[in-house]
């Protein structure tokens, strides 16, 4: 919400929606980004962020935004906006005014507050008064800008501390946050994640496989009444990290001498899997496309996958082949 400070005369001020304050009475303190304003009395009239705050000045001419809240508080100060605090006998006016960064009559004292650049220019880390590099004209500045500049500008270690660690983060020895296993360079094609102890770190990342081999061999009068090689039909599996199953797609250009079926298998090391078997019906001196799709679990480098036919004693003459390979993590 946007707040408008308008000043229309000596210690008149309007305070959004044609609020008229007389004398001085608001009152107002920087938190954080925002400013607090409040009566005499105390009573909260608003908070507003210092970006949504516009001071026009009547009087002196000008309108003006702010960069920070203590911007805010030092326009408003130099504007007499502020409640006027006097310290004499009961009942008595002020006499005289003095001390650094006070100025003004003994009516209308005005106090003068340290501009940003000064305020950057303290020494905050000092432990004591004595320490502080004080810009010059300067000897108090209010504890309440002190610590919210303090708050805003500095995260120190004890600060870092609260910061919620939760899941994956953790502090590392410097007290930086960083992931659970984090390493500073863990080199290309990792993944962040768990390993299969449930470690939680840097690891390989498994490409996808796919390879084709074509050949083109021709192998008359191929016969058999079990499983058999296919003469030239061999892959063997390499460039794992770890076990991984497998998907061949393989075709056979055929051409059988009778009117007959024909078994289809895949072998791995040697050993048929009978669960695995495509039936095609030949047709006599025709030329026919023999294609099957087969899955092999857990392989490992070195395994040598094979493809047979079984052409129950009938001869069949064998040209093209070709095996898709394909895998995934």
């Amino acid at each position: 919400m946007a707040t408008t400070i308008t000043k229309v005369a000596n210690k008149v001020f309007n305070l959004i929606k044609d609020n008229e304050y007389i004398d001085g009475s608001p009152n107002a303190t920087a938190i954080g980004d925002f400013i607090d304003f409040k009566t005499r009395n105390g009573a909260k009239l608003l908070k507003s962020n210092f970006a949504d705050i516009t001071i026009i000045d009547n009087v002196g001419g000008g309108t003006f935004t702010f960069a920070s809240s203590q911007e805010v508080m030092i326009k408003l100060s130099e504007l007499g906006f502020f409640l006027q605090s006097n310290s004499a006998t009961p009942g008595m006016g002020v006499n005289s005014v003095t001390g650094d960064g006070v100025s003004g009559t003994a009516e209308d004292v005005i106090l003068t507050f340290p501009t940003p650049a000064e305020i950057n220019a303290f020494d905050l880390t000092a432990n004591d008064a004595s320490d502080i590099n004080m810009p010059s004209g300067v000897e108090t500045v209010s504890a309440a800008i002190l610590e919210n500049r303090d708050e805003i500008t500095n995260l120190d270690d004890d600060k870092r501390d609260l910061t919620e660690q939760k899941n994956s983060i953790e502090n590392d020895v410097d007290n930086n946050l960083q992931l659970v296993g984090d390493e500073l360079a863990p080199g290309n094609n990792k993944y962040y994640g768990t390993n299969d102890a449930g470690t939680k770190g840097f690891y390989d990342v498994d490409k996808y496989i796919k390879d084709e081999v074509l050949i083109n061999l021709v192998s008359p009068n191929f016969n058999s009444n079990v499983p058999t090689n296919i003469p030239g039909l061999t892959y063997t599996v390499s460039g794992l990290t770890e076990p991984r199953d497998f998907i061949f797609y393989c075709a056979v250009l055929t051409n059988n001498d009778q009117n007959e079926e024909l078994d289809f298998y895949i072998a791995k090391n040697g050993v048929t899997d009978l669960d695995q078997v495509i039936i095609e019906t030949q047709r006599k001196n025709q030329d026919q496309s023999i294609q099957g799709t087969f899955v092999l679990d857990s392989l490992v480098n070195g395994d040598i996958i094979t493809f047979q036919f079984d052409t129950r004693n009938d001869n069949v003459d064998i040209e093209t082949r070709r095996i898709i390979i394909q895998s995934w993590a």
